[in-house]
């Protein structure tokens, strides 16, 4: 008899299948409770290296002994009766078959119950399932309160250990490209760089970083960089025992440096046990350029990007990253970075011959077209209909597209939020907001957008509440107070405390104290600031502002005209708006786009203009245009609606206005019932009314009971 024939006469094929399938159950059914305990993972491994040595074991025990109606009996060889071999063969054949059911149940459990399809669901509820439910206690939790900390890094600022100070702004680039490319990494929660430096400033030891900012680990690094050469050195800290984990230092050519990053996210990844997929790989290891120089450019450019500077801080960044481009034409997130230069450009009303639109467009098609499947171009068209069409329902299903790869990215998320609040959907944008405020907690401005966004969502109290907290947290934060203010006065009545906190604003920036005349809406802080004692200064502050730019001096006459007409001085009311009547005719005329993307507002707005001039036939012709035309926001509709309102009433037709005016009516997007009762320009046109004395005294009434 052969060998393998023994083998079968002793049934060791039929032992070691069904031990295979039986310790294959076994195994899966193990993991799983392990997964759910808090088991340490050498559990598992040491139970694998038992089953593999039992597999040898059940092998040697099948050869040495057989199975009988009496029993497991030492193996007598040649003396073994054949049907004692048939009863072993089907008592093995019943195992092998109850095992080979278990391990269909078990697969059919993994496939349909563990892995089952997640439903298409609403973009409401998709957004909504990032923070849990919009109207949960915990969006106002602070990190350090939610218990055992999230698995995921704080990336301190990297030291410049370069001998040369100018090179801070290279060792900066090596901290936020390690914080990009670790933001990539779903399931890690990655603080963002704003909030890191602040952290930084404070001198806090690693724990009490990781309390604070609810993480379980904290990056620490240093960046050296002398001629062609760069050292970086970095060490993965365990918040909770300040433990080093892991501490590598690169040593490599400057050309190498990207390598770098990707090395350090990759091993932090490794460390904190994060599995990536194939895509993240490639993206983190794919180097932006092979141009150092345009990369330093870009650098400069994204450091400029951090702060609002408005136009100038914008055109700067234009100027930079055109040269950048120009170097590296293959440097997508320079293009991507000059596109939103562009696009603010044109956003903040600095493009009034359109040029940058124009060069808006051309950039985001040549983006898609060059890089078709990287979702920086599907954030690129997002950001051009943002910036550029104000196309929000375009622009937030973009933004919503990308997230997926890049879910800790503040700016994508504050892009998300923008959206949402452009579309009116508060609930959708607050849970939005709280994940970027969890990612970035010491950014001032995600503070003043989750006020904003409490109060659209009809939590006032308690987005005036935060709102508050707020300029305590950042005192030194001139829009805290301001929104402050305005959320005080439009919503409380306070006119005290509006007062009082934009005498501290205009104690931090004086400039607060003045309009800004491209802000899409009318002076209504300014009338409601006013006093007439001060009219003449106040007049002369404004044509202060006065510059070569026609577009700009126009805006500047309609609110003087506005203000002299408040006082009863027509003729010279008169003149100011027949002068900016003037300017915005030559600008139609000249076939030069209007600033922005609102031209619903500007004719409503224009037409206005044209009742404070007395010219009844260029009220009729813009009002007729704004009527026809589709708004590109709630707020700006809401806007034109106050403003044709106040057109109808100058033009005689007071009833009218009024109808037209409440409709502008809105706690977040549009004008509060309080400034249309405190802003002196709605009774100056309305308080003849019995409708609209009869609102005003049911408003204070409200008013009072609420107070009671």
């Amino acid at each position: 008899m052969s060998f393998i024939d023994e083998l079968k006469r002793r049934n060791v094929f039929r032992v070691g299948i069904a031990y295979a399938l039986s310790a294959w159950v076994v195994l899966q059914v193990v993991d799983l409770i392990l997964d759910n305990t808090d088991t340490p993972d050498w559990v598992m491994d040491v139970i694998m290296t038992l089953a593999l040595l039992g597999f040898f074991v059940a092998l040697v025990i099948s050869w040495a002994y057989e199975l009988t109606p009496e029993g497991v009996k030492r193996d007598r060889g040649s003396e073994r009766h054949e049907g004692l071999t048939q009863h072993a063969a089907r008592k093995l054949n019943y195992i092998t078959l109850a095992a080979v059911g278990l391990v269909v149940m078990l697969f059919v459990f993994d496939r349909v119950v563990l892995e089952a399809p997640v439903a298409t669901v609403p973009v409401a509820d998709t957004v909504q399932s990032l923070g849990g439910s919009s109207s949960s206690p915990s969006l106002d939790a602070a990190p350090e309160s939610s218990g055992e900390p999230d698995r995921g890094v704080a990336v301190l600022p990297f030291d410049n250990l370069s001998e040369d100070p100018a090179n801070a702004f290279f060792a900066g680039g090596v901290h936020e490209d390690v914080l990009t490319h670790l933001s990539r990494i779903g399931g890690l929660r990655v603080i963002s760089r704003t909030s890191m430096i602040k952290i930084a400033e404070r001198g806090l030891d690693v724990p009490e970083i990781g309390r604070q900012l609810g993480v379980s680990h904290v990056l620490e690094g240093s960046v050296r960089r002398a001629g062609d050469q760069v050292r970086v050195t970095v060490q993965l800290i365990e918040a909770a025992t300040d433990n080093h984990l892991w501490a590598e230092n690169f040593d490599r050519k400057l050309d190498d440096i990207f390598a770098i990053q990707s090395e350090i996210a990759q091993s932090i990844a490794a460390q904190l046990k994060t599995e990536l997929s194939p895509e993240q790989i490639s993206r983190i290891a794919q180097a932006p350029t092979d141009n150092l120089e345009a990369y330093d450019l870009y650098l400069k450019a994204r450091e400029l990007n951090r702060s609002w500077l408005g136009s100038d801080g914008f055109d700067r960044q234009r100027v930079l990253l055109e040269q950048a481009v120009a170097m590296a034409p293959d440097f997508l997130d320079a293009q991507a970075l000059l596109l939103e230069a562009y696009g603010r450009l044109v956003w903040t009303g600095s493009d009034p011959e359109g040029i940058y639109r124009k060069k808006a467009k051309d950039l985001v098609l040549y983006i898609e077209q060059t890089w078709p499947d990287r979702p920086e171009a599907q954030y690129a068209r997002a950001l051009y209909a943002y910036t550029v069409e104000r196309d929000y329902e375009t622009a937030l299903a973009g933004f919503l597209a990308v997230l997926p790869h890049l879910p800790n990215n503040v700016e994508l998320l504050l892009s998300i939020a923008a959206s949402h609040k452009r579309l009116a959907q508060f609930d959708q944008g607050l849970v939005i907001v709280s994940r970027a405020e969890s990612l970035d907690p010491e950014h001032a401005s995600i503070a003043g957008e989750k006020a904003f966004h409490l109060i659209g969502s009809g939590k006032i109290d308690q987005g005036i509440e935060h709102l508050r907290a707020s300029t305590e947290r950042f005192p030194e934060d001139v829009s805290l107070l301001a929104a402050l203010a305005g959320f005080q006065l439009g919503l409380k009545g306070d006119m005290k405390t509006y007062l009082a906190l934009n005498e501290r604003a205009e104690a931090l920036n004086p400039m607060t104290a003045v309009v800004d005349i491209n802000d899409g809406a009318d002076n209504k802080w300014l009338r409601i600031r006013m006093d007439g004692k001060d009219l003449d200064s106040t007049i002369q502050s404004l044509d202060a502002l006065r510059t070569d730019d026609a577009w700009l001096n126009s805006r500047i006459d309609v609110q003087v005209a506005e203000l002299l007409n408040l006082a009863g001085r027509e003729n010279e009311s008169t003149q100011r708006a027949r002068r900016a009547l003037s300017a915005v005719e030559t600008r139609l005329s000249s076939g030069l786009p209007l600033p922005g993307n609102t031209p619903k507002f500007y004719y409503s707005d224009f037409a206005y203009w044209a009742c404070l001039a007395g010219d009844r036939s260029a009220f009729n012709r813009y009002r007729a245009i704004a009527d026809a035309m589709r708004p590109t926001e709630i707020s700006m509709e809401r806007y034109a609606n106050a403003r044709m309102g106040l057109a109808l009433a100058e033009c005689g037709d007071a009833k009218g206005g009024w109808i037209k005016a409440q409709d502008s009516l809105s706690d977040a997007l549009g004008l509060t019932e309080w400034e249309m009762v405190l802003d002196p320009i709605y009774p100056h046109y309305f308080s003849d009314l019995p409708e609209y004395q009869s609102w005003v005294a049911a408003k204070r009434a409200r008013s009072e009971q609420a107070t009671q």
